[in-house]
């Protein structure tokens, strides 16, 4: 009977170390693919952004909105522990709006003279989104963080790029990079 107790003991034990063991968080990844990430994580959210415009244009609503734009930055840095996490943060996610303004402003500007939307997704529908995106580019952007100052800084000229999936104008995607780069890099981005 103590033979089972011990060897039932084992079993139990062996169980759970597998169970364990298979439950583990996955390796970290490294900082080129953090770079990978936040860059889809930053496509991902401006590729939004031609929607909101179309709102807007069509319903003549103003493309700045610095209340709701406050409410995010709060929301989302409330989420973020510590105050150098927090500061990042906000100035990441200060960068993605401009950004997204900077695309909203470049198609009103399209829109003056040709092929304006006669039609768009609900705003609301598009805010659901983007609260979505924010929190993947927030995940995205915490885990690029996680890197030392140095390999952020070495990932910084392959972030120059913007996916190729993504039509964006060009000085948008500078100015969300901008954002997510360590100050200490200098003007990395902009060298690519």
């Amino acid at each position: 009977m103590q033979r089972f107790v011990r060897l039932l003991s084992a079993v139990v034990v062996f169980t759970a170390a597998v169970v364990v063991a298979g439950t583990a968080a996955p390796a970290r990844s490294t900082a080129e693919a953090s770079a990978t990430e936040l860059a889809e994580a930053i496509a991902g959210r401006l590729q939004i952004m031609p929607d909101v415009a179309a709102y807007k244009w069509i319903n003549d609503l103003p493309i700045d909105r610095p209340l709701r734009e406050a409410e995010l930055i709060d929301r989302i840095s409330l989420t973020v522990a510590g105050e150098t996490e927090r500061s990042a943060a906000q100035r990441a996610l200060r960068a993605q709006i401009e950004a997204s303004k900077a695309i909203q402003r470049a198609l009103f500007v399209h829109w003056e003279t040709r092929n304006a939307p006669t039609s768009a997704v609900n705003l609301d529908e598009s805010r659901v989104r983007i609260d979505s995106a924010t929190r993947f580019f927030m995940l995205a952007l915490a885990d690029f963080n996680r890197h030392s100052i140095d390999d952020r800084c070495r990932q910084a000229p392959a972030l120059n790029e913007p996916p190729t999936r993504l039509d964006t104008p060009p000085a948008a995607w500078r100015i969300a990079i901008a954002g997510v780069i360590p100050t200490r890099c200098g003007h990395v981005a902009e060298q690519g």
